[in-house]
């Protein structure tokens, strides 16, 4: 494993000019901000026009407020020159009252019980940093990764967390991306490689040098899903970090996030369209009967759903332009498609309670 990390460093270390320039316009960013009183409207990637939001008065005061209640967490992608990615909390009894704009900038971030985790923007050609917060958003520690933010989950009772960032490559649709995915003891600060631990298919050990892991969801603090590739096939395991072990239990199935129930979890894999296009849709499995159906997402997202409960799932759709939007699976017909949760956001994680 300490080779195949060398491996990783040294493709990473190769991109490295292009990396600095691109740290260094995040950097540039991340010096900058907005004002959080006031009101914007603006234009998503797609040229269409985003509804106007609204924000709170500027202080702790507006943030904390609504930090008591239920909230959501979700990241602004910055839509100007200078501007950072923005950490904003957002009222979960009615998400187009005023939000608030934080302290932190983070490209990816999820919340369970009193612990969050939030990535920042890579800030050189090395990495960057996953910032462990409370509900206070109080920093508790700092932790370096490498690579660029892809994805983070935090288990329910906050005892792990996992981060999965881009070594090499921007996107799952690539052919040749490398991945790490860092397990992460949340008291400690303790983690390790998933690429240190074992997998296996039956008994047999999975000892491919080319594998890679991502996409880790938790269904308990002793239990976890998540996407192992080789090549281009697509595996979902199921993990122990007691024991630090993995087992393959399905084919084809990439990218997982697991219903609070457990009993039904969402999937991305691709295909080939009637027409002839490639496409990764989002599909929905149950567990139990291992029956799967194809969600009605007309748009390639690249975002873990969050399950707000056992039937809504959540997550953003940065090509829309940017909005979170939610989908009710146990909805039909036209109930069933997505519709706009929070106005200008890329992803989401519930936290607050209730």
């Amino acid at each position: 494993m300490v080779v195949r990390q060398r491996q990783k460093v040294a493709i990473f270390a190769a991109l490295s000019a292009v990396a600095i320039l691109i740290g260094s316009v995040l950097v540039i960013r991340a010096q900058h901000t907005r004002p959080l009183a006031g009101t914007v409207a603006e234009r998503g990637s797609s040229g269409e026009t985003l509804a106007p939001v609204a924000y709170v008065a500027a202080g702790d005061a507006g943030v904390q407020t609504l930090l008591a209640a239920p909230h959501y967490l979700t990241v602004r992608y910055p839509h100007h020159e200078g501007e950072p990615f923005s950490l904003e909390v957002v009222a979960r009894s009615d998400p187009s009252l005023p939000r608030a704009r934080t302290k932190l900038s983070c490209e990816r971030v999820h919340f369970r019980a009193n612990r969050g985790v939030c990535i920042l923007p890579p800030s050189n050609s090395l990495g960057t940093k996953a910032i462990v917060f409370d509900d206070k958003l109080h920093t508790v520690r700092t932790v370096d990764l490498l690579g660029s933010p892809s994805r983070v989950r935090v288990s329910n009772d906050a005892k792990y967390a996992a981060t999965t960032n881009f070594i090499s490559g921007h996107s799952y649709a690539d052919t040749s991306f490398v991945t790490a995915t860092t397990f992460m003891e949340l008291a400690t600060g303790a983690s390790s490689n998933l690429e240190s631990w074992d997998a296996f298919v039956g008994k047999r050990r999975i000892d491919d040098k080319k594998r890679n892991f991502w996409g880790v969801t938790f269904l308990s603090d002793d239990t976890f899903y998540a996407t192992l590739g080789i090549g281009q096939k697509r595996y979902l395991i199921k993990g122990d970090p007691v024991t630090k072990t993995m087992l393959v239990i399905r084919n084809d199935t990439a990218c997982p996030s697991v219903s609070p129930d457990g009993k039904r979890l969402t999937f991305r894999r691709a295909i080939v369209e009637p027409d002839g296009s490639t496409a990764i849709p989002l599909y929905l499995l149950d567990v139990t009967t291992g029956a799967e159906e194809r969600l009605p997402e007309p748009l390639a997202i690249d975002d873990q759903p969050e399950w707000l409960d056992n039937h809504r799932i959540a997550y953003g759709t940065p090509t829309g332009p940017p909005n979170v939007v939610v989908i009710d699976v146990d909805a039909s017909g036209d109930a069933r498609r997505p519709e706009v949760l929070i106005h200008d956001a890329v992803t989401v994680a519930t936290a607050g309670g209730g």
